[in-house]
C-alpha cells in the first residue's frame, strides 16, 4: 500500500471514531466520476449562466469567489469552502478581483442536492483529499479507475457532514472499495476486507451487500475483470500477464472468469477491441 492509500486509510478511520447515534445520508454520494481541473487566479476570471449534465464540486484553495443563481440567489465562498453545482441548474460565476480565487473542480454522476449549496470544509483534511483526487485524475486519465474515484470523493462527503450525520454504512462501502482498489492484484479474502474496516466478517458482508447489490468478493471479481478489459483494450500485454497484475492465479483462470462474467473470451475481446480502433 502506498503513502496515499494509508493517508486515506487513516482518514477515514478518524471519520468513523467521530460518528454519533443519529445518522442522516452524506450531502452528495458519487457512483462514477467524470474528471476534473483547475481555475488559477485570475481578476478577470468568471462565467456566464451555464449549467451540466454532470454534478459539479467545486473546491476553493485560495482567494474568494461569487456564484448567482437562476432565481437571483447569491452564494459567496472563500478559500477552505466548497460549492456543488447539481447538474441541470443554471449559474454565473465571477472572482474577486481583490483576491482572486483559485479553484479544483470535479465532475461526477450520482446523488446531489436539489440545488446550489455551499459548505466550510473540516480544517485541511478535505483540502488534502481535494490534491490527492486532482492528482490521481491527473495520473490515470484516461483509464480511470472508478472505484478508488468515487472512494476519495465520497469520504469527502464525509468530511463535510457534522460527525452527527455521518453515514457509516456508506462510509464502510468506501473504506472497502479503496481497499480493493489497492489490493484487487493480491489474494484478497473476505477476512482481509473485513479486518480493514473493523468489523467481523458477517457484519461486514452483510452491510457490503445491502448497500451495493453485491457480496464484497463479487465486487472484487467484477473490478478484476474491469482491470483485465481495460489491460486487454490498450496493452499488448500476454494474458498471462495480465493475470497476474489483476489477481487472478494464471491465465486459464483469468479466460474462465472473464467469459463467465462478459461472455466473450479473452482472445475475442481483444480482437473485437482491435477491430473497433482500426
Amino acid at each position: 500500500m502506498d503513502g496515499l492509500a494509508i493517508y486515506l486509510s487513516i482518514l477515514a478511520i478518524f471519520s468513523w471514531l467521530r460518528q454519533a447515534v443519529v445518522m442522516e445520508k452524506p450531502c452528495y454520494r458519487a457512483s462514477s466520476v467524470g474528471g476534473g481541473g483547475q481555475i488559477l487566479p485570475s481578476a478577470q476570471w468568471g462565467m456566464e449562466f451555464h449549467e451540466h449534465d454532470h454534478h459539479e464540486l467545486i473546491v476553493l484553495l485560495e482567494g474568494r469567489m461569487q456564484v448567482r443563481g437562476a432565481k437571483g440567489q447569491v452564494w459567496k465562498a472563500q478559500a477552505g469552502e466548497l460549492l456543488i453545482y447539481p447538474a441541470g441548474v443554471a449559474h454565473e460565476e465571477s472572482s474577486d478581483a481583490e483576491a482572486p480565487v483559485r479553484t479544483l473542480f470535479f465532475s461526477f454522476h450520482g446523488e446531489a442536492p436539489e440545488d446550489i449549496r455551499a459548505f466550510s470544509g473540516t480544517g485541511d483534511r478535505v483540502i488534502t483529499l481535494a490534491r490527492f483526487l486532482f492528482h490521481e485524475l491527473i495520473a490515470s486519465y484516461p483509464n480511470l479507475n472508478q472505484t478508488k474515484l468515487c472512494a476519495y470523493l465520497n469520504l469527502m462527503a464525509l468530511e463535510l457532514s457534522p460527525p452527527r450525520v455521518l453515514d457509516v454504512h456508506a462510509q464502510l462501502v468506501d473504506k472497502a472499495n479503496l481497499y480493493l482498489a489497492d489490493h484487487y492484484s493480491e489474494p484478497v479474502q473476505l477476512e482481509d476486507l473485513a479486518r480493514a474496516c473493523h468489523c467481523s466478517k458477517f457484519h461486514f458482508a452483510r452491510i457490503y451487500k445491502e448497500q451495493t447489490g453485491l457480496s464484497p468478493m463479487r465486487a472484487l471479481k467484477q473490478l478484476r475483470i474491469q482491470q483485465a478489459q481495460e489491460l486487454l483494450r490498450t496493452s499488448l500485454l500476454s494474458l498471462s500477464a495480465i493475470a497476474e497484475q489483476c489477481g487472478f492465479s494464471n491465465e486459464y483462470h483469468l479466460s474462465r472468469e472473464f467469459k463467465r462474467i462478459t461472455g466473450l473470451g479473452t482472445r475475442d475481446f481483444r480482437k473485437r477491441q482491435q477491430s473497433i480502433r482500426s
